[in-house]
């Protein structure tokens, strides 16, 4: 099996308890202990976990190659608070 991952930058207003999805940015690879992750399937036949994180923490899941993310995460308004990393699994040999 393989995993591709998306991060999802979530604003937070603390005034009103609001959220709201600012943006999102698929990621091939990330520097992350998978045991941190929670499952969030909804199809017993694959598995998609998911974490929540402080956006101040996403530089250290970043590979020092990936340039794509690194400059998407510089790019987040301030006023995103939360980064949920989604781990999505595929098939390679499906046909």
């Amino acid at each position: 099996m393989a995993y591709y991952y998306e991060l999802v930058a979530i604003e937070y207003d603390h005034n009103d308890g609001s959220y709201e999805i600012d943006s999102k940015s698929e990621i091939e690879t990330l520097k992350i202990d998978r045991k941190l992750l929670n499952n969030v399937s909804a199809d017993k036949n694959f598995l998609d976990e998911a974490i929540v994180i402080a956006k101040k923490d996403l530089p250290k899941y970043i590979s020092s190659y990936d340039t794509k993310t690194k400059s998407w995460y510089k790019n987040l308004p301030e006023s995103v608070a939360l980064i949920m990393i989604v781990s999505r699994e595929w098939e390679t040999g499906l046909s």
